[in-house]
């Protein structure tokens, strides 16, 4: 049992966890099977801290994301371009806290800015828009809400404080009515200020036969749910992820 395992880490609170923010960080991925899960965390015990709020160490997510109408953003990370954007509202859902947030993604960092603004309107608001215009080449006139995405997350520290790791399961994607469910799949993504840092999440990992892959939950699922778009890219990561996670098929279930 997943909980039974998470008891064995020691736990940080979030003033704690938030000491190692890393908004301007190295970003490194690694898919690997829903079925590993928990040999996966047997494995990290000693070396690993995690993320622990009033008991609660499994968080529940909900991701707004923004693009221009004809996905000009998704198209950028499709395509490598040297400096692409994400654009995201993002809830934390058993907390209620949400914040909305710019992602800069370069061949070499990451950079996320992000505000704490709480929004009952679909668009982006006047707030939201000053802090996009300031971080990106974009503005709320040129946005759209694009799709949504829900996801279980679990957070920790190594150790030395030089990372931070965050892994996801149970993925939905939600788009005009449709939603893909991922039940069989694990995103884990280790972040960290420099590359040449060791891992030793990335160490355990790759000695199972899971290797890094460059693939983004906004990219896969908007990819996923609109066959018209460009995709060639990403379907090949898919592949791979498919393949890594011994499955055929993605479920795909009207709303």
């Amino acid at each position: 049992m997943l909980k039974n395992i998470l008891k064995h880490f020691n736990t940080l609170d979030l003033q704690q966890i938030e000491a190692v923010k890393l908004l301007d960080r190295v970003e490194t991925k690694v898919v690997f099977p829903r079925s590993k899960l928990l040999s996966v965390l047997n494995q990290m015990e000693s070396s690993y801290d995690m993320l622990c709020i009033d008991g609660l160490s499994e968080f529940e997510y909900e991701s707004q994301y923004f693009d221009t109408p004809e996905f000009r953003m998704y198209l950028n990370h499709q395509n490598q371009r040297s400096e692409r954007y994400k654009v995201r509202r993002r809830k934390y859902v058993d907390s209620g806290i949400e914040f909305f947030e710019v992602k800069k993604k370069t061949n070499k960092r990451t950079i996320k800015n992000r505000i704490l603004n709480r929004s009952t309107q679909c668009s982006i608001n006047p707030i939201e828009n000053d802090f996009l215009q300031k971080h990106s080449p974009y503005s709320s006139k040129m946005l759209i809400p694009q799709l949504k995405s829900k996801f279980k997350r679990i957070t920790f520290v190594d150790k030395l404080k030089n990372e931070r790791l965050t892994i996801d399961f149970d993925l939905a994607f939600m788009q005009n009515g449709i939603t893909i469910t991922i039940p069989w799949m694990v995103i884990a993504e280790i972040k960290q200020d420099l590359f040449t840092i060791r891992s030793p999440f990335l160490t355990t990992i790759k000695s199972m036969g899971y290797h890094p892959v460059s693939i983004s939950k906004y990219c896969l699922g908007t990819s996923l749910l609109n066959s018209n778009l460009k995709s060639n890219g990403i379907k090949e990561k898919i592949h791979l992820v498919q393949k890594n996670c011994e499955v055929t098929m993605i479920d795909v279930a009207a709303v």
